[in-house]
């Protein structure tokens, strides 16, 4: 009796756990998503109002910079654990390009009003050219902008869809150990 009862605790905990722990991982993701809808909104406005690219192709890519440094810290503070490692709370920087990506797409989105998902129409992606053409940065730039898979699937996407996987499947392996 005390067997049976002591094993249906057990199990109660491991659910308890499984849900506090998959409440947790939803959490961060959504505040990831949130992180990248408000960094593009911000740009989406900026583009509208302010127009950084008049000021000349150094202040474009000093706010190009500047965006990717937000989206850094939009990463770590958004899955930061204060139970983890500092090494593994690093890991979180990796994410910075997923969320550059999705504020890149609402942008877009915002800029269009039409929704675009993943998938873009070439005025949404040749800006890079025009801003990173004549820079040190050319070479990335040409590259984020390259649709080796599909038409209007620019390999920057890609690369962050892939660098997203890797950064879930890393923190998978790294609680199994």
């Amino acid at each position: 009796m005390e067997n049976k009862l002591v094993t249906v605790l057990e199990s109660r905990a491991k659910s308890i756990r499984f849900s506090s722990g998959l409440a947790n991982n939803l959490w961060k993701a959504s505040k990831v998503i949130m992180c990248g809808i408000l960094i593009g909104s911000f740009d989406a406005w900026q583009v509208r109002y302010l127009s950084v690219g008049h000021f000349g192709v150094e202040a474009a890519i000093l706010y190009q910079c500047g965006l990717m440094t937000a989206s850094g810290i939009a990463a770590f503070g958004s899955l930061h654990d204060r139970n983890w490692s500092r090494s593994r709370n690093a890991l979180s920087l990796l994410v910075t390009i997923p969320i550059a990506t999705i504020a890149d797409n609402v942008s877009f989105d915002l800029q269009t009003l039409r929704l675009y998902i993943i998938i873009l129409p070439r005025t949404g992606f040749i800006w890079r050219s025009y801003v990173f053409g004549h820079t040190f940065l050319h070479p990335l730039a040409n590259w984020v902008d390259l649709q080796t898979f599909a038409p209007g699937l620019i390999d920057g996407y890609v690369a962050a869809i892939i660098i997203g996987a890797m950064y879930v499947l890393i923190q998978c392996l790294w609680k199994r150990i």
